[in-house]
């Protein structure tokens, strides 16, 4: 679809997301390096507050989570059990679905977050290059 006042088919709000010009070069940064322009996937929060946000906003987020995941399959049971309680179908989606909610709990409260010393064993360890 082309948007009117656009060029191509990406409307012009998302522009910034899908442009990829090569000669544009990411000045170093907090996760980046003079030697290597491209930046690290994994940016730490700069401050104890943003840190404590994102903690909260991932335990929130799991709250939610698990609140629909009880609410969506307690309505696929009750359709079980009115359509003549047979074969226990909703099993299935109840193990799945829970295998992701415990992963989900395992990144909110099992895992620590990543060091300085383990960034910087992993750039050693690879010789501070990307290749």
């Amino acid at each position: 679809m082309v948007m009117a006042g656009g060029s191509g088919i990406v409307p012009s709000a998302f522009r910034p997301l899908f442009s990829r010009d090569p000669h544009r070069q990411l000045k170093p940064g907090p996760c980046t390096s003079s030697s290597s322009p491209t930046r690290l996937p994994y940016t730490a929060p700069t401050t104890a507050r943003e840190a404590a946000i994102k903690r909260l906003t991932a335990r929130r987020d799991f709250g939610v989570h698990v609140v629909t995941y009880l609410a969506f399959n307690a309505a696929l049971v009750l359709v079980w059990y009115v359509t003549g309680h047979g074969y226990f179908w909703p099993g299935w989606i109840l193990v799945l679905w829970g295998a992701g909610l415990l992963v989900h709990g395992w990144n909110v409260w099992g895992r620590r977050p990543i060091s300085e010393e383990e960034i910087r064993r992993e750039v050693e360890r690879h010789g501070g290059s990307h290749a």
